[in-house]
């Protein structure tokens, strides 16, 4: 994988599979044969980057549900130990889509699991449920186009049908490549905060953001780097980018020096 491919890609089996690659030995001009390390996330950014693609779902799931994400993003962090899949203190309440409760379901089943290959599992099952939530509005917002049109639909093609599911996949495949970009970075081009920009301002600012999953404020984030010297485009780009942003994205990671 190429720095273009790893900025568009859509893949994220294929992406993590680049992240854990052994280290690859390159020569430089000063020091010879080196080898670059292998960027694999580690376990507090393989838990994060699961319970964030479980948030995407976070309108349609039960309180208890919530809860149980917010206990595995605070295990991450060191702050609770990391439970057993409590079961028992789970309430789902009825959704009308029973693939997309199924889906949801084996979503909370993997969540938390080890080892950690197991949230290519999340990525998969929470796709599945965002097609099945989704799919009937694609699909009644596509009768209603037709009936303006003037056509008669008594029966929605197959052919629609999977066109529209095939669009939903491509879509929520692709935000979910874009948190991990936001959790690791550009392997390609790795950038570090020097000292002095992490500011008091910066430093309380990030807290916030980061304890509140408050991500609006990244743009305010940016422009407290700036104003403390910090002139890298790729820093400061990142911050007033639409995102998405997650818990453990790394430039507020790098200013709370996670």
């Amino acid at each position: 994988m190429n720095e273009i491919e790893w900025l568009n890609s859509i893949d994220v089996a294929a992406m993590r599979r680049f992240l854990e690659r052994p280290g690859s030995p390159i020569r430089t001009r000063w020091q010879g044969w080196v080898t670059v390390p292998s960027h694999a996330p580690n376990e507090r950014k393989s838990q994060l980057f699961a319970t964030a693609c479980c948030r995407r779902m976070t309108q349609w799931l039960p309180d208890s549900f919530v809860a149980w994400l917010d206990w595995l993003d605070d295990a991450a962090d060191g702050k609770r130990e990391r439970p057993q899949y409590p079961r028992d203190r789970l309430s789902w309440d009825e959704l009308e889509s029973r693939p997309a409760r199924e889906s949801i379901w084996y979503a909370m089943i993997s969540v938390g699991a080890q080892p950690f290959i197991h949230h290519e599992v999340v990525v998969g099952a929470v796709v599945q449920a965002f097609v099945s939530l989704r799919l009937r509005s694609e699909l009644t917002a596509w009768v209603i186009e037709q009936q303006e049109r003037g056509v008669d639909v008594s029966e929605i093609p197959d052919a629609v049908q999977a066109k529209a599911t095939n669009q939903l996949r491509i879509e929520e495949f692709a935000v979910h490549a874009a948190i991990l970009r936001d959790l690791v970075g550009n392997p390609f081009r790795r950038v570090e905060l020097i000292p002095a920009w992490r500011t008091r301002n910066a430093i309380e600012l990030a807290r916030q953001i980061y304890d509140e999953r408050a991500f609006d404020g990244m743009p305010i984030l940016a422009d407290a780097l700036e104003e403390a010297g910090c002139d890298r485009v790729e820093i400061l780009e990142h911050c007033r980018s639409a995102g998405p942003h997650v818990r453990g994205c790394w430039v507020v990671d790098d200013v709370l020096i996670k």
